[in-house]
């Protein structure tokens, strides 16, 4: 069964410029949605975990990660949707088949 969310059109802007921002098109970054309990389909904030960024993925920081759980918890929020962004792969590799 799918869920449907309400996303407010800054939460989806906010989310964008984190990935313009921190992964600049060529680094996995990651984008988190966050909502109250009282209305879990309405999202209402988009959190940018602090991480390290590179061509294979990302590491969350360990110290963020902790206050982020903390805070959710004095927040009454919880995490809805994980939203990353992966660039795109350029394969030198000629195909042998042409895609049909």
């Amino acid at each position: 069964m799918s869920a449907v969310y309400r996303l407010p059109r800054s939460v989806l802007d906010q989310t964008f410029a984190h990935f313009r921002g921190c992964g600049l098109g060529r680094r996995e970054c990651q984008v988190l949605w966050v909502s109250p309990w009282e209305a879990p389909d309405t999202i209402t904030k988009a959190v940018h975990p602090e991480h390290e960024a590179h061509v294979g993925g990302f590491v969350l920081d360990d110290h963020w990660l902790n206050d982020f759980w903390c805070s959710l918890a004095q927040e009454n929020l919880g995490v809805r949707i994980r939203c990353t962004h992966t660039p795109a792969r350029r394969s030198t590799r000629r195909p042998t088949m042409p895609i049909p």
